[in-house]
């Protein structure tokens, strides 16, 4: 299977241009005078109600859609993957229960693993399909699948794609061994031919224990033309053949 993917753009804390990614690939320190996101085109009433999760995600996004012309914005599919979503939402709903508190309806809505994208697309007024997934770090291969799936209709040409989370609250570090910082990933795949087309296959099981994300950063900067990813039981060869 082969896919094309047309522009990405990610984020981390100290990370955001495509230049100081590269730095990062190749092991350079990056320094970073003002990284801050910049959301100032979204209205101030949806953006106050976006977690730093939630603007991770937007500021990684937003540019791809933008991008767009008017029909495609509005169209064109969008896959949100995270992990663990708004735990940091979550926990604190869980503790009022344990307080025998009343809960927020807006705090519900707001922690549930659609919100982020919800909120996204209030904000352009997006009609498409929008798939939100969790794939126990397995994500960017879920991603992946999800849109070849959307991409095999006949009307869809493009899927936005969007990876992100944020560190868990501390009570549950001890229960995940992957490293824990903020970080978001967001990519368009198509079937065109303009981009950086990935090949992939089954493969043997190697081990990485760099986040998926990175590892396809890695990939599109080409930095390295193949990964191994896994998803479940199942292992991929991922190819940079463009």
């Amino acid at each position: 299977m082969q896919l094309t993917i047309e522009n990405w753009h990610g984020w981390m804390p100290t990370i955001a241009s495509t230049e100081q990614w590269q730095r990062w690939s190749e092991g350079d320190a990056v320094d970073v005078r003002d990284n801050s996101l910049d959301l100032s085109s979204m209205p101030p009433m949806l953006r106050r109600r976006l977690s730093p999760m939630g603007r991770a995600c937007a500021s990684v996004l937003l540019p791809l859609i933008n991008s767009d012309d008017e029909a495609e914005r509005t169209n064109t599919p969008i896959i949100f993957a995270s992990r663990h979503g708004e735990a940091q939402r979550t926990q604190l709903m869980l503790e009022d229960i344990a307080e025998c508190e009343l809960l927020s309806p807006t705090a519900f809505s707001l922690s549930v693993h659609n919100a982020i994208s919800g909120i996204l697309s209030i904000n352009k007024k997006i009609t498409a399909n929008i798939s939100a997934i969790a794939a126990s770090g397995s994500e960017v291969m879920a991603a992946l699948f999800e849109a070849a799936g959307l991409l095999s209709q006949e009307n869809c040409s493009k899927v936005h794609c969007v990876i992100v989370d944020n560190p868990l609250p501390a009570s549950y570090q001890r229960y995940c061994q992957q490293p824990q910082y903020p970080l978001a990933l967001a990519f368009s795949v198509s079937r065109g031919q303009n981009g950086c087309k990935i090949e992939l296959q089954t493969a043997e099981s190697q081990t990485d224990d760099e986040l998926q994300p990175l590892q396809f950063i890695r990939l599109l900067l080409g930095q390295k033309k193949c990964i191994h990813l896994n998803q479940g039981r199942a292992h991929w060869q991922l190819k940079r053949v463009c």
